[in-house]
């Protein structure tokens, strides 16, 4: 082989290694976000806002951890948001718990991995 060809099959080969590490520390920098504190507590933040929004009561019902936290969650109105949501904070039942504020109170909120990427709130619990 000629000293060019071996030039070009070294820069297709280097071209081919970028291009893998790219591709997979790509796909693992995405699991990496979609499993972290940063994107849970916004998932939480999005999954209340979803609820509250929507107003739907029964739904209310079966995720409060208790009749004041129903009571608390049925008062508010569809236009009410939580903020300032926190990394996780604690472990019930194999859900991760977050805190976040609802109408100046705090309300700890449980979720659980459903599949792929997915979360899904399991209980609601105000302070």
């Amino acid at each position: 082989m000629s000293d060019r060809a071996n030039r070009i099959t070294i820069r297709i080969i280097i071209v081919l290694i970028v291009i893998f590490f790219l591709i997979t520390g790509g796909i693992w920098g995405y699991r990496e976000y979609m499993t972290s504190d940063v994107h849970l507590s916004r998932i939480v933040t999005a999954e209340m806002n979803q609820l509250l929004s929507s107003q739907n009561h029964i739904t209310m019902k079966k995720l409060a951890a208790n009749p004041k936290t129903y009571r608390f969650l049925k008062n508010t109105t569809a236009t009410t948001k939580v903020k300032d949501t926190s990394d996780y904070q604690m472990q019930l039942n194999h859900w991760d718990g977050y805190t976040t504020i609802l109408n100046t109170r705090g309300v700890d909120v449980y979720i659980t991995h459903v599949g792929g990427y997915t979360w899904k709130i399991k209980r609601i619990e105000v302070q």
